[in-house]
């Protein structure tokens, strides 16, 4: 950038001169094209070809010891408000980038130094470090917050093959980095907040990580502005967090009805998708729902790579045959035995089975990264032949399911269907789960995905009508059973309270003439591993 003079030509002059040093020191080591500007200020002349080149990243470097060059100590209206999102380098000589060292608390630049992190690391193959800072003296609401925040930044690291991860907890974030960021090449960090707009610095922190580390550093600032009343206030009221969630995060089968434009995604993404169908009921209808999926979702359209039909061979109207297909264990089962980067499940015993109960689950996860867990809802009918399977299930969600949810999970309050079959989830982020054991499997994962990945890594499909098979009063009241057991006991383990109370039993009551018979029903919860593969019973077509 040159500086403005009264004599034009002298301008000129030396911006020709500094467009052939620019060129000199850029030589053929980038791609590179030179610009070269008279503004009054650097600052201007910085705003004035950002708007010219529609530039999506500024640049400033700092010395080796982290102080600004004379032109970007002009600068400070740059750092207060970018005009670009930006990065602010010190360099290292010499150094090549090896080791990599994130350090992240609950910033609102956190997502950006992590796409700056995961940029330069897979350009220069190195390992990521991703760290956690917990001040000591936090609160516990601050704590959750950015306990959230640190799950969605790791689980969007999952497709970059060499992140490590480091929590510690210290009063003295400084000294924590400076100390971590001995054993790496460059550490990344986002700007600090200032509830005075005008102050021109990065941040204390940033400012005295970059002073003290030995290695390069790097902090980066978005353009948008951020208000720190707003970022560091209490969370917002739990109604406008649920409304807002609702809003983003709730979308339409309608939405991804091009199964056509939907492969080619799936195809340019490089993933693979799985579906598991639930063999339950008396399974008359599960080959026409086979058939079905396969025709539209594999022959006509290579949306889907495997589907498997999961079950396990009992005899027809048999509730046992229900109760395991819709276990944990089976679902356990199914996805060691699928190879699939998104799993999609559906009900075996659809009677108005269509494709969009897959790609209105699978769709939103293709095209929303941030997303990892997908609950399809629908509105069933209310016909003669589906009255006892709606009221049902309709019960249970309402009169069970959901009321729990509002009272021990509130911020799934707007989940319409929590105990939708009809679902689907990233391989990556459900091999990090454990998974209940029993009926309650369906609420469990809600639940995990919420507390390990929070709410808006959670998304929600209308899938329009379904009309399903008949379910016995056994079958829900064990189901009810276990949807109870498993909110509760994952109320108490987040809260770190024993409940050992908590019944693992339960016993059904069957009428015969004049007398009662009691059952005794074992319901013991068990949390199962999703990460070892092991050959499971299913059938499955390619």
């Amino acid at each position: 950038m040159v500086p403005w003079s009264n004599d034009a030509g002298k301008d000129t002059s030396r911006a020709r001169s500094l467009r052939r040093e620019l060129r000199r020191l850029a030589g053929g080591r980038v791609d590179r094209r030179v610009v070269v500007r008279t503004a009054a200020t650097f600052a201007d002349g910085v705003r004035v070809v950002v708007a010219e080149e529609a530039t999506d990243l500024l640049l400033l470097a700092f010395d080796s010891e982290g102080r600004a060059s004379r032109a970007e100590r002009s600068a400070t209206g740059l750092i207060a408000a970018p005009p670009c999102d930006m990065v602010v380098l010190k360099p290292s000589e010499g150094r090549e980038y090896r080791r990599i060292l994130l350090a992240v608390r609950g910033g609102p630049y956190a997502e950006l130094a992590l796409a700056v992190a995961l940029d330069i690391g897979k350009g220069c193959s190195a390992e990521v470090t991703l760290m956690h800072i917990e001040r000591s003296d936090d609160d516990e609401a601050l704590r959750r917050r950015e306990h959230h925040l640190f799950q969605s930044l790791l689980a969007r690291c999952q497709d970059y093959g060499h992140v490590k991860v480091h929590t510690v907890s210290s009063g003295d974030v400084v000294s924590a980095i400076v100390k971590e960021a001995r054993g790496h090449d460059l550490v990344v960090l986002g700007a600090g907040i200032r509830s005075d707009s005008s102050s021109p610095g990065l941040g204390a922190v940033p400012e005295a990580v970059s002073a003290r580390a030995e290695c390069a550093s790097i902090v980066v600032k978005t353009a948008s502005p951020i208000d720190p009343a707003i970022f560091q206030s209490p969370r917002p009221a739990l109604d406008v967090v649920v409304d807002r969630w609702f809003s983003n995060n709730t979308f339409h089968c309608r939405e991804f009805s091009d199964i056509a434009a939907l492969s080619d995604l799936k195809e340019r993404s490089g993933q693979r998708i799985s579906l598991g169908v639930m063999s339950t009921g008396n399974g008359e209808g599960l080959p026409r729902v086979v058939q079905t999926l396969r025709a539209e979702l594999q022959e006509r359209n290579p949306l889907v790579d495997e589907i498997a039909v999961i079950g396990h061979g009992r005899p027809a109207n048999d509730d046992a045959a229900a109760i395991d297909a819709a276990s944990g264990e089976v679902l356990v089962e199914s996805l060691q035995a699928l190879s699939g980067d998104i799993i999609a499940w559906i009900d075996g015993d659809i009677r108005n089975i269509h494709p969009r109960m897959v790609y209105g689950v699978v769709g939103p996860l293709l095209t929303q990264e941030r997303l990892q867990y997908v609950k399809g809802f629908y509105e069933r009918p209310d016909s003669a032949g589906d009255a006892a399977f709606s009221g049902n299930m309709l019960q249970l969600t309402e009169l069970t399911a959901r009321p729990l949810l509002n009272l021990f999970f509130s911020e799934l309050s707007g989940v319409v269907e929590p105990l939708s079959r009809e679902h689907a989830a990233r391989r990556s982020a459900l091999e990090r789960l454990t998974v209940t054991s029993g009926l309650g499997v369906e609420v469990g994962l809600l639940i995990d995905f919420w507390d390990r990945f929070g709410l808006d890594s959670i998304a929600q499909s209308d899938l329009e009508n379904r009309v399903g098979g008949d379910a016995s009063v056994n079958f829900m009241t064990q189901k009810a059973f276990a949807v109870v057991q498993v909110i509760v006991n994952r109320f108490g383990s987040r809260r770190g309270i024993d409940l050992p109370t908590v019944h693992q039993s339960m016993k059904l009551i069957h009428s015969q003439g004049e007398t009662y018979k009691l059952e005794l029903i074992e319901a013991t919860l068990r949390e199962l591993q999703t990460s070892a593969r092991r050959e499971a019973r299913l059938s499955t077509t390619r």
